[in-house]
C-alpha cells in the first residue's frame, strides 16, 4: 500500500455513515446516569452506571429490533459477569493473565458471528480488563455486577422503546434505503438519457450505484428473514413490506438490463429515445423518491399529494404508449424495460399506500384506470412470490436455528481459520499486556490492555490502520482534554462537555475510528476528573497517550509475528471461490434456455455468486493496507473483480430475460458455448489458485456463429414476431459480452501469474 493511500485511509471520511442518532441515543444513556449520580452526590456509582450503559449501547450495530434485543440482553449479562469475576480476581496476577487470554480469545472468536458478536466480545472483553484495576473484594464486585446490570438495562431499555410504538421502524429503515439506491440509479438514467450517449466514466458510476443498490438489498433480506423467525403466522404489515423488497428486487434487475443496453455501444438507439418517453425517467425518479419518504415514515402522505399524483397520472400514460413502441427498431429494448419499471413503481406506491392502511386493497379510485388490472395482477404474482420465498427460508431457518448457532463455532474451530489464529493472537497479546503493566507498575496500566483489544483485527493491514488512528486520536484527544479540564471548575459544564464527547465519539465511530478517539480519549479524562478532581489532569492525559502508544505497539507486534494472516495469501483463493460461484451461476442460467426455467437453483446460484462477488472485493480492500511489497498485481486484480461483477450483472440480465425469451427459436449451439465457459472458468480457477498459466482459450466466439446466423435467417424470413427477434438479439449481445469479459480475464490472469 503506498503511503499517500495509506495516509487518507487514515483520515477518509463518508459523511453519509455518521450515526447521529446513535450518538444522541448513547448520549442520554450516559448523560442520565451521570447528572443522577452528580446531583445525589454518588457520583462514582453514576460514573459506573455510565459505563455499563456506553458499553451495551455500543453492541447496538443497527437491524431488526429482536435482533438488538438479543445483542445487548447478552451483552449487559456479559459486562456485568466481566466486572465481577474480574474485580474478584484483580489482585491475584497468577489468576488475571490465565482469564485474560480466555476473557481475550472468547472475544476474538466472538467474531465468528458478525459484527454483532464481534461488538458483544469487545465490550465483555472491555469491562474483565477494566474491572482487574479496581480493588478486589466482594462487596465491590456485587456493587460493579449491579450497576453494569443497571447501565446495560437502561441503554437497553432507551434502544428499545420504539419497538413497542413503531415494531417494523428498522425494517421500513433499511427498504426505504433500497428505494433510495434504485432513485439514485434511476436519476443516473436520467442524465445518460438526455446527453444521449455514455461515456466510461457514467458506465462505472453506473455500476457502482448498482453494487450500492444490492447491498442494501441484502441488509433488507437480511432483517426481513430474522423478524419473520420471531412471527408466528402472517402479519399484514409485514407481508407488505415483503412486497415491496421484492418490487425493489426486480427493479434492480431491470436497470441491470438497462445497463447492458447503455453498454451495448449502440448510441443510435440512445439518441432516438429521449424524443420518445421525454422526461419519464426524471418522473420516475421523482415517484422513487416519494416512495423513500413515505415507507420511511409509514405514511402515504408522500405518494399522494398533487404533484406525485400527476406524476402517476402521466406515468400510466407514458407506459400505455411505451407499448406500442416496443416495435419500434430503435428502442425496443430500451422502450420494454422502461414500461416495466413504470410498472413496478406503480405497484409500489399502491402498496406503500396499502402498507400505511393496513389492508392488502385500497379504495380502486385511487389508482388510475389503465395500471389497475396490471397492478391487482402483478401484486398478486409479487406478494405471493415473495411469501413463500421467505417463508421457505423461515421454516428451514426455524427448525435449524440451533445447529445454526453452533455451525460457525465448529466451522471455525481449526487452525486454518482467520478467526481462530485472531482469536489465540488477542488472548495471547492481552495476556502478555498484564504481564508489561504489572511488571512495571504503570499507572492506569489497564489501558495498554485496552489498546491492544480495540486496535488488533484478523488481518494486519486493519490491525496497522487501527493502530495509527488510534494514537493518532489519542494524542490529538489527550492534549485537548487537558486543556479543557484544566480551564473548567464547573460541574455542571464538565458534565456537558462528557455528554458531548459521547455524542461526538459515537457519531463517528462507524465514520473514522480516529475521529472517535479524539473524542472519546477527552471523555475517559473528563470522567476521571469528575471521580477525582484531585488528580492532576495533564498526568492523566500523559499517561493515556504513554499507555496508547505501548498498546499500540504491543498489537502490532502481535498482529505481526503471532499466526499472521496475510490477505495476499487469503486473496486468490476467494478470487478463485468467486470465478467459481459465478460460474455455477452461469451454468445455471444458461441451462434455463437450453433445459427450461429451474428458477429456485438459479436464486442459489445467483445469492452464492453475489456472497462471493462481495467477499472478494473486502478481501482486496483489505490486500490494499497490507505493505505495497507484498503483493504487485494489485491493477491485475482490480480488473478481475470488475469483471467479475460484470460477467455477473450479464448472467442477471440473462436471467431477467428468460421469462421474456421465446423458446421455440433455438440458440444453436448454446450447450456447446456453455460447456466451453464452464471449462474456461474452471481453468482460471484453478490457474489462480496453483498460481500458472492458463490454457490457451478456445475459439468461444466461432461457437456464437451459429446463434448469429440464425438470428439473421429469422430476421429474413420474417416469421417470427419483433419481440421474439428483438430478444434473440439482445441475448446473443449479452452472449457476446461474455465472450469480452472471459478474454480479459484470462489475459489478466495469465499476466498475473506470469509475474
Amino acid at each position: 500500500m503506498s503511503k499517500t493511500r495509506f495516509l487518507k485511509s487514515l483520515i477518509s471520511v463518508d459523511s453519509t455513515k455518521i450515526a447521529i442518532f446513535n450518538g444522541l441515543r448513547t448520549a442520554i444513556a450516559v448523560g442520565i446516569p451521570l447528572i443522577i449520580g452528580v446531583v445525589t452526590g454518588h457520583t462514582v456509582n453514576g460514573i459506573a452506571i455510565a459505563v455499563g450503559a456506553l458499553l451495551v449501547s455500543l453492541t447496538d450495530v443497527g437491524g431488526a429490533y429482536q435482533t438488538k434485543a438479543v445483542a445487548m440482553i447478552t451483552a449487559t449479562i456479559g459486562v456485568a459477569v466481566s466486572a465481577f469475576v474480574g474485580t474478584l480476581v484483580g489482585g491475584y496476577i497468577w489468576l488475571t493473565i490465565p482469564l485474560m487470554f480466555l476473557w481475550g480469545v472468547g472475544a476474538g472468536f466472538a467474531g465468528v458471528y458478525g459484527i454483532t458478536g464481534s461488538a458483544i466480545g469487545l465490550v465483555v472483553c472491555v469491562s474483565f480488563l477494566s474491572a482487574i484495576y479496581l480493588p478486589n473484594n466482594l462487596a465491590v464486585a456485587v456493587s460493579m455486577f449491579v450497576q453494569n446490570i443497571a447501565g446495560g438495562a437502561w441503554a437497553t431499555v432507551l434502544s428499545l422503546f420504539l419497538w413497542f410504538l413503531k415494531p417494523y421502524q428498522p425494517i421500513q429503515d433499511v427498504i426505504a434505503n433500497c428505494y433510495s439506491s434504485l432513485t439514485a440509479l434511476i436519476t443516473a438514467f436520467d442524465e445518460i438519457i438526455k446527453q444521449s450517449s455514455v461515456v466510461s466514466e457514467q458506465s462505472e458510476h453506473i455500476i457502482e450505484l448498482e453494487q450500492k443498490a444490492r447491498d442494501a438489498l441484502d441488509v433488507a433480506r437480511s432483517q426481513l428473514i430474522a423478524v419473520r423467525l420471531t412471527q408466528h403466522g402472517a402479519n399484514v404489515r409485514g407481508e407488505h413490506l415483503l412486497v415491496l423488497f421484492e418490487i425493489a428486487n426486480q427493479m434492480l434487475d431491470m436497470t441491470i438490463v438497462l445497463t447492458q443496453l447503455l453498454e451495448s455501444g449502440n448510441q443510435s438507439q440512445i439518441a432516438y429515445v429521449p424524443t420518445l418517453i421525454k422526461d419519464t425517467f426524471n418522473q420516475m425518479s421523482v415517484a422513487c423518491g416519494a416512495l423513500v419518504v413515505a415507507v420511511k415514515n409509514g405514511n402515504a402522505a408522500a405518494v399522494e399529494t398533487e404533484t406525485i399524483n400527476n406524476i402517476i397520472a402521466t406515468l400510466e400514460q407514458q407506459r400505455y404508449k411505451l407499448r406500442f413502441m416496443l416495435a419500434e427498431a430503435h428502442v425496443g429494448n430500451v422502450a420494454q424495460i422502461t414500461e416495466k419499471l413504470i410498472e413496478y413503481i406503480l405497484i409500489a406506491v399502491d402498496t406503500v399506500k396499502c402498507l400505511c392502511v393496513g389492508y392488502w386493497k385500497i379504495d380502486d379510485s385511487k389508482i388510475a384506470p389503465i395500471g389497475r388490472d396490471a397492478i391487482n395482477r402483478v401484486s398478486t404474482i409479487n406478494r405471493v412470490s415473495t411469501i413463500n420465498r421467505v417463508s421457505t427460508i423461515n421454516r428451514v431457518s426455524t427448525i435449524n436455528r440451533i445447529s445454526t448457532f453452533f455451525d460457525p463455532l465448529r466451522a471455525n474451530f481449526t487452525f486454518e481459520s482467520v478467526i481462530l489464529r485472531h482469536a489465540l493472537r488477542v488472548g495471547l497479546t492481552t495476556a502478555f499486556s498484564i504481564i508489561i503493566y504489572k511488571l512495571f507498575h504503570l499507572p492506569h496500566g489497564f489501558w495498554i490492555t485496552l489498546t491492544v483489544v480495540v486496535i488488533l483485527k484478523p488481518d494486519f493491514g486493519s490491525t496497522l490502520q487501527r493502530a495509527f488512528q488510534r494514537m493518532g486520536g489519542t494524542i490529538v484527544g489527550a492534549a485537548f482534554a487537558t486543556v479543557l479540564a484544566i480551564t473548567i471548575n464547573s460541574k455542571i459544564l464538565l458534565l456537558g462537555l462528557i455528554i458531548l464527547m459521547v455524542f461526538a465519539g459515537i457519531s463517528f465511530i462507524t465514520v473514522n475510528y480516529g475521529f472517535a478517539t479524539l473524542f472519546i480519549t477527552p471523555l475517559v479524562v473528563l470522567l476521571l476528573n469528575l471521580a477525582n478532581p484531585n488528580v492532576e489532569d495533564w498526568q492523566i492525559a500523559g499517561t493515556r497517550i504513554l499507555d496508547t502508544i505501548i498498546g499500540g505497539g504491543l498489537a502490532l507486534v502481535g498482529g505481526y509475528l503471532l499466526f499472521p494472516s496475510w490477505e495476499r495469501l487469503r486473496f486468490p483463493r476467494q478470487l478463485a471461490r468467486a470465478i467459481k460461484a459465478n460460474q455455477v451461476y452461469n451454468q445455471e442460467v444458461l441451462a434455463g434456455y437450453l433445459q427450461g426455467e429451474n428458477i429456485q437453483a438459479i436464486w442459489d446460484a445467483r445469492r452464492q455468486a453475489e456472497l462471493e462477488n462481495s467477499n472478494t472485493a473486502a478481501s482486496f480492500q483489505k490486500l490494499l493496507s497490507e505493505p505495497a511489497k507484498c503483493y504487485s498485481s494489485v491493477e491485475s486484480s482490480m480488473v478481475l473483480i470488475i469483471c467479475l461483477e460484470r460477467f455477473f450483472e450479464i448472467n442477471t440480465a440473462l436471467f431477467t430475460k428468460l421469462h421474456d425469451f421465446d423458446k421455440q427459436y433455438q440458440l444453436p449451439d448454446l450447450d456447446k458455448f456453455a460447456l466451453s465457459i464452464l471449462d474456461v472458468f474452471s481453468d482460471l480457477a484453478d490457474a489462480i489458485e496453483n498460481r500458472r498459466q492458463p490454457h490457451p482459450l478456445p475459439p468461444l466466439d466461432r461457437t456464437l456463429d451459429n446463434i448469429h446466423i440464425n438470428l439473421e435467417q429469422l430476421v429474413k424470413r420474417n416469421i417470427p414476431t419483433y419481440n421474439a427477434v428483438r430478444d434473440y438479439a439482445f441475448v446473443t449481445m449479452l452472449l457476446d459480452r461474455i465472450v469480452n469479459q472471459v478474454a480479459v480475464m484470462h489475459s489478466k490472469i495469465g499476466a498475473t501469474n506470469s509475474n
